[in-house]
């Protein structure tokens, strides 16, 4: 199960010997992939892996991070570490995954999870893919190409390929197709065709943890347009994973270098890692 966090705060003290970037999260630092988000968006950057010992890795919710090698300008990284306190990072299979809130959060008065609160973007979403409602659709539309256009890694992708709906999707719109292309024109990269090999159920509709990944296992198929290039994948609903994984390894196998996932909006259910 991925673990997902948020950036809390952040001080970055570049006129430290080395440049020092210190950091606070709703998990331990040492256990996020925020130094691997780093090297996405700046490969030049070199962050120094984390160290001390596993209580040390476990409780603590702080750390700093010396930088070393090609050290972009201070205004580009705090940009990027602003855009992270904003969203959450999912730690999967890609190479660096972001969705851009929460479905609902969790409410200790409430008795049951349908009683939660939907976030402003949960909202959107529900009303989007449920509701048919294109001004929400439109409204997330907007939001992803924001958050993909200002992230110094997402914004280089080569191409980007909509999550495919699941056989027993109906008549409801396919926001993710429909979010991905817009997505390609804003960043003037290419539409990459990622489609189903085989039949799948709604993962919505699956409890069983294992026959969630058993039900994503081997299902797409990515076009061979992926080849040699950085793909950005885009869903609208991030669970546990499953969907996400599929779809790297489908844009992996066809030749993608890099797959980057951008989410619209994280279930709480299978958030390793976040404390509630």
């Amino acid at each position: 199960m991925p673990v997902c966090y948020r950036l809390v705060a952040y001080e970055y003290d570049p006129g430290h010997v080395p440049p020092l970037l210190r950091v606070t999260c709703t998990t331990s630092p040492p256990g996020t992939s925020i130094r691997q988000v780093i090297r996405a968006a700046f490969p030049g950057v070199q962050p120094a892996e984390p160290v001390g010992g596993f209580l040390d890795w476990i409780l603590s919710s702080h750390e700093e991070i010396a930088l070393a090698g090609q050290l972009p300008p201070e205004e580009e990284l705090e940009g990027l570490l602003a855009l992270m306190t904003g969203a959450l990072t999912v730690q999967d299979k890609c190479e660096v995954s972001h969705c851009l809130d929460f479905y609902r959060y969790p409410v200790e008065t409430a008795e049951t999870p349908e009683e939660w609160e939907y976030t402003r973007t949960g909202l959107a979403v529900y009303r989007a893919k449920y509701c048919a409602d294109q001004s929400a659709g439109h409204e997330l539309q907007d939001d992803l190409i924001d958050f993909a256009s200002n992230h110094p890694a997402l914004a280089g992708s080569e191409g980007v390929a909509a999550m495919p709906p699941s056989s027993d999707h109906g008549n409801r719109p396919d926001w993710p197709a429909l979010w991905a292309r817009a997505i390609a024109e804003a960043l003037g990269a290419r539409p990459v065709p990622l489609r189903r090999a085989r039949p799948t159920r709604p993962q919505k509709g699956i409890e069983d943890r294992d026959e969630r990944a058993r039900n994503q296992r081997g299902s797409m198929v990515a076009d061979a347009t992926a080849a040699g290039r950085c793909v950005l994948v885009v869903d609208d609903l991030y669970t546990q994973g499953d969907s996400m994984e599929e779809a790297a390894r489908a844009l992996r196998d066809a030749g993608s270098a890099v797959v980057f996932g951008l989410c619209t909006v994280k279930t709480v259910k299978g958030c390793q890692g976040y404390p509630f």
